[in-house]
């Protein structure tokens, strides 16, 4: 789990031909990386608000008592759905990270996973610009339903010849997304 976790970070910090390897030896398994990075982020956002709340609560040195007419649970909710929707829209404009301890990392750690999705989609898009064949030899190669040891077999090929084959459909896209995101931050930056 910590290793996933360390995708995020490492891509954060990778250059945009190490980021489109990371796409690649990863390529299976994005969606489910996402979508528990972003909710153990969540929850972690949210277990830390309740702690700082919490413990400037307990600083105080008395009970704080509610008038009752307001609903706690109700107040974690909307909370929790203010923080999920930042996340979601990439928004950081209404503060929902202010009462953490590491506001800035947790806004890097949202661009990082909006910039993830982009940059898969702008990699699946360069697998579309291969023929029909070489993308569905590719698709399912990234997905992992076929090995290099069954395209050997199948291309009737040593092992060494469909590996070549295979990078080199691996490094046409590869190339061709890196070209995108350069020009993508040419034209952002």
């Amino acid at each position: 789990m910590a290793a996933r976790a360390d995708i995020i970070t490492t891509y954060a910090e990778a250059d945009n031909t190490g980021k489109v390897k990371i796409l690649i030896k990863h390529y299976s398994s994005w969606d489910g990386i996402l979508k528990i990075s972003t909710k153990n982020m969540i929850q972690d956002i949210m277990d830390e608000i309740r702690s700082n709340r919490m413990s400037k609560y307990e600083d105080l040195g008395v009970r704080v008592q509610t008038s009752g007419c307001s609903s706690p649970t109700e107040a974690i909710g909307n909370s929790e759905m203010a923080i999920e929707k930042a996340v979601e829209d990439c928004d950081f404009s209404g503060g929902v990270f202010k009462d953490t301890d590491d506001e800035e990392g947790y806004k890097l750690r949202v661009r990082t996973i909006h910039r993830i999705r982009e940059d898969l989609e702008t990699f699946k898009e360069q697998i579309l610009w291969l023929d029909t064949k070489e993308r569905r030899i590719l698709e399912d190669f990234l997905n992992e339903i076929k090995s290099i040891d069954d395209y050997a077999r199948e291309w009737e090929l040593e092992y060494i010849t469909a590996y070549r084959r295979l990078e080199r459909l691996k490094n046409v896209v590869r190339d061709a997304t890196v070209h995108r995101m350069e020009k993508g931050a040419r034209r952002n930056g």
